[in-house]
């Protein structure tokens, strides 16, 4: 059977999404929104058409006495939360234990730092990680995705052998591997997987994409010809914007948490639905407008390059100080690094993809506006994914059927133009996205991934 998985996301308690206060009475306050949020990510979940999601944040210990008092273990492995006794198992999305952490380590004298993503197969597990982390000295109960500081590639291997050798189940993944915050990122300079990882490498069957790269661009590198490449939303909250904004279809033998990593494991992907690059926040190298650092830029001031446009030096024209690498100059780097620098026509894209955007923001550029919670852009939103049954059943369907089927559709006819483009293919980000800026959607026509370039002052 084919289910889709969104196996990277966050509770409200992680960096960028509100944090949290050890007090009772605010523990019981977050607690109060935890609910809301399960609520809502039910809903959420079944208008994507998402079964399988990530818990987010597992080991931080308020969010596990979470899970343990109010989730129930429906499928061995996978857990749901209800609202009553009575509501049925199907009404519920099944959340997989998981978590993100931050690890750092020293190569080559310069400091470097990964995210990780690990999946966990139970509670017990996820205790001995809590010991793990604890002994180095990261607080569980007070940071949602915890840093881990090791000093050499030689210690995040041993760290990472001694947790799955405790428990060969356990699946580590490394996060958004070509973002700044990736371990291919622009902040690192790795070139390898081994620089970072040591030994551990070996063991590493799987990759995220993150939103800034798909097959296509990962096919630029040779160490990544034979890695599942997995796509997920990286949420921070259950928005449709938000939730499974990229997700994964796996052929599982059973829907529980053995069959999702045997999937994984075995290389069972039907697709990933991916944003394109170019909306990712870090396609493309630049500055945005705003920026304070080295010298300000004004507010309607900024730069990006493509990867054969870049200025000498890689300095930004605009406050002298070095621009931050794209996803897609990264990838050309390491692909010459590793020996074998590609072009992206001739990139070997090892796995089925198709690109989509959030029907939400579709629905919200035919309508002319800004506001995805507009009743207007939630009506429309709500009449398709009824008659599709949910979003993964419209971005699987061919774009002659989709067109035929949405011609069956009371909704506004810019709507339907804005689906079919996009189903076509035939739409693009401008600006594209960099420098931590999501890129701006636009449909009717494509944009090359080289020979741009904008400078505005």
């Amino acid at each position: 059977m084919f289910i889709a998985v969104d196996l990277h996301a966050h509770s409200m308690f992680a960096g960028g999404a509100g944090g949290i206060s050890s007090s009772p009475e605010k523990l019981e306050q977050s607690y109060r929104r935890a609910h809301k949020r399960f609520r809502e990510a039910n809903i959420t979940s079944w208008k994507k058409g998402i079964q399988v999601m990530g818990s987010g944040d597992i080991q931080f210990k308020p969010w596990l006495n979470f899970f343990e008092k109010y989730l129930v273990e429906e499928k061995e492995g996978l857990y749901s939360y209800h609202d009553s006794e009575e509501a049925r198992v199907e009404e519920a999305v099944h959340y997989i234990l998981q978590t993100e952490i931050i690890v750092t380590t020293r190569y080559k004298q310069w400091r470097k730092a990964s995210h990780v993503v690990v999946l966990f197969p139970d509670y017990d597990s996820v205790r001995m990680f809590q010991s793990m982390l604890e002994k180095l000295g990261s607080k569980t109960e007070r940071m949602a995705r915890p840093f881990v500081t090791l000093a050499t590639p030689n210690e995040v291997s041993d760290f990472f052998y001694g947790l799955v050798d405790s428990e060969p189940r356990i699946e580590v993944i490394p996060a958004h591997i070509l973002t700044p915050e990736g371990v291919y990122g622009g902040n690192n300079g790795v070139n390898m997987l081994e620089d970072f990882f040591g030994l551990f490498h070996e063991r590493i069957r799987v990759v995220e994409t993150g939103l800034s790269a798909d097959p296509e661009v990962l096919g630029l590198i040779p160490e990544l010809d034979n890695k599942v490449l997995l796509s997920n939303s990286d949420a921070h909250s259950s928005a449709l914007n938000r939730l499974a904004r990229e997700f994964t279809v796996l052929e599982v033998r059973e829907i529980t948490y053995d069959g999702v990593i045997d999937a994984l494991r075995e290389r069972r992907i039907d697709y990933t639905l991916e944003f394109p690059p170019t909306e990712g926040r870090f396609f493309f190298t630049g500055h945005r407008a705003g920026r304070k650092k080295p010298r300000p830029h004004g507010k309607n001031e900024y730069c990006y390059f493509s990867p054969d446009t870049l200025p000498e030096g890689n300095i930004c024209p605009i406050c002298g100080g070095e621009l931050t690498k794209g996803v897609l100059h990264r990838a050309f780097e390491i692909g010459e690094a590793q020996g074998n620098k590609r072009f992206l026509k001739e990139a070997k894209i090892s796995q089925r993809y198709i690109h989509g955007v959030p029907l939400i923001e579709a629905v919200a550029l035919g309508l002319g506006l800004k506001s995805i919670s507009s009743k207007k852009v939630r009506l429309v939103y709500d009449r398709i994914v009824g008659f599709f049954g949910n979003e993964v059943s419209l971005w699987k369907e061919d774009p002659e059927k989709t067109e035929e089927f949405l011609s069956e559709l009371s909704i506004p006819e810019n709507v339907k133009h804005v689906i079919y483009e996009i189903k076509r293919d035939n739409f693009t980000f401008e600006p594209p996205g960099f420098d931590g800026q999501y890129g701006r959607l636009v449909v009717g026509r494509k944009t090359p991934y080289l020979g741009l370039r904008e400078i505005k002052r």
